[in-house]
């Protein structure tokens, strides 16, 4: 029986390749933040939230899309 080789893989979210390099894994996380914030963009720029509800926003919804297994 033989196993079939994979170049990359994903693993808890983060890329694996067979370099055992995470380069690409942290790039994919940067992009993944910049999507979420742009997403939510809308938040982070209103007038009429406040500051401290804007830095809960921060840690609830994109500092945990950046963060995980890093």
């Amino acid at each position: 029986m033989y196993l079939e080789q994979a170049q990359s893989y994903k693993y808890l979210g983060l890329s694996v390749n067979s370099d055992n390099s995470i380069e690409e894994g942290i790039g994919n996380k940067i992009t993944l933040g910049n999507k979420a914030y742009h997403t939510n963009q809308f938040l982070f720029k209103s007038r009429m939230i406040y500051k401290k509800l804007k830095m809960k926003f921060y840690y609830n919804i994109i500092k945990p899309v950046v963060s995980i297994c890093l």
